[in-house]
């Protein structure tokens, strides 16, 4: 029974030991992406590419709500004058022309979120690189963005500027 008693409490001691040199052994680091973002020279194409296509998307719905708008003012103008499947058929061809509107919007939400997704992901995936770059060259164990951190310890590093450096983006 000791002898089990001494084995675990061994155990328990290299484990410990184990712990404490895993835990002396972690670099952390952290880093305001946004930041970076801000200052990449390809966001500024990017954000107007983008405003370039959402002025598109919102040009052709304007399009669509005017041709509603003279449909429905010739409905409600003309409506004493037509026969019933005359007025019928008006109405089908608003309530037609009322859905493309709404399946084109959401359509055009669908597009545009695809489009930034197109255009901002590739500097998004070179801030990341640049930042794999750092933390492999300088041992880093793990490295955070600062918009999601809770807690900073005096002990991590702010490595925005390196990564800035990594990027060319220091002058």
């Amino acid at each position: 029974m000791l002898r089990k008693i001494s084995l675990i409490a061994a155990m328990v001691l290299i484990a410990g030991t184990t712990v404490n040199s895993f835990a002396q052994k972690v670099k952390l680091g952290y880093v305001r992406v946004e930041a970076i973002f801000t200052e990449m020279p390809e966001r500024a194409e990017a954000e107007q590419a983008i405003t370039e296509y959402s002025k598109q998307l919102e040009n052709q719905l304007q399009t669509m709500n005017a041709e509603f708008e003279k449909k429905y003012q010739e409905y409600e103008d003309k409506y004493e004058t037509w026969g019933a499947a005359v007025r019928k058929d008006k109405e089908l061809e608003i309530q037609n022309l009322q859905q493309r509107i709404q399946g084109f919007q959401q359509s055009a939400q669908g597009d545009l979120q695809q489009k930034e997704q197109e255009l901002l992901q590739p500097i998004y995936e070179k801030i990341r690189n640049a930042i794999k770059k750092v933390g492999e060259a300088e041992g880093f164990t793990y490295i955070y963005d600062a918009s999601m951190l809770l807690y900073k310890s005096d002990d991590s590093e702010d490595l925005t500027e390196k990564v800035k450096a990594q990027l060319d983006l220091v002058e």
